[in-house]
């Protein structure tokens, strides 16, 4: 989903590994005053179904957005 960019602006074929997407998030979490330990990339991926299906949204429905 999430590819390299170089310092020329070519994108990369492969994927960015899980690890380069967490350190990403966690800086710009950082960057807007929050604290990075509480959030991971992860986290915020697995949380997205849970909160959508505590409010009513239909499994499939949610699992079309994450």
């Amino acid at each position: 989903m999430f590819r390299d960019i170089d310092q020329w602006g070519n994108i990369k074929a492969r994927a960015l590994n899980p690890a380069a997407v967490n350190h990403i998030l966690k800086t710009r979490i950082a960057q807007a005053g929050l604290v990075p330990a509480l959030l991971s990339a992860h986290g915020l991926r697995s949380g997205y179904p849970t909160a959508a299906a505590r409010s009513g949204v239909p499994l499939p429905e949610a699992m079309q957005q994450s």
